[in-house]
């Protein structure tokens, strides 16, 4: 019995071994990391640059219902802060998600994640919020419809 424990701890302790050689392999890519990567500029930075990326009236040229939509993207960036894998994980549609997609890969590079004190490849899930403001039909129906 003993001589399986002892087989059983060696190869944990083996396999431990393994996982930080590999940590430093530039094709891991983190789910989670001590410190995400991030927009330059922080959230003023990451605001002002939707500001200047997104089309806000696309989603209403585009028919979208009034109501608040909130689109998450999911990306990789590298150590060196370059993105890849661009994917969107919701579907509202009405070009949301595309425009997203595009403007995070259209962003300068960011700050890559840190694991152990070292930039590290991770995901990162991005929300960006869209919001359809009501049409003035939408506004004269609820305003006939409270008298």
């Amino acid at each position: 019995m003993k001589k399986i424990i002892f087989f059983i701890c060696f190869f944990f302790a083996m396999a431990a071994s393994s996982l930080a050689q590999n940590a430093d392999d530039d094709n891991i890519v983190f789910t989670k990391v001590e410190q995400e990567a991030q927009f330059p500029n922080g959230l003023e930075g990451w605001r002002k640059f939707l500001m200047k990326t997104l089309d806000p009236n696309k989603p209403i040229k585009n028919g979208a219902p009034s109501g608040t939509y909130t689109v998450i993207i999911k990306f990789i960036v590298s150590k060196d802060g370059k993105v890849s894998d661009v994917q969107a994980e919701t579907n509202h549609g009405f070009g949301m998600e595309a425009q997203a997609i595009s403007a995070i890969k259209k962003s300068p590079d960011w700050l890559a994640a840190v694991q152990n004190g070292k930039p590290v490849n991770a995901y990162r899930r991005q929300p960006i919020t869209f919001l359809v403001p009501k049409t003035n039909k939408e506004l004269r129906t609820e305003s006939s419809s409270n008298k």
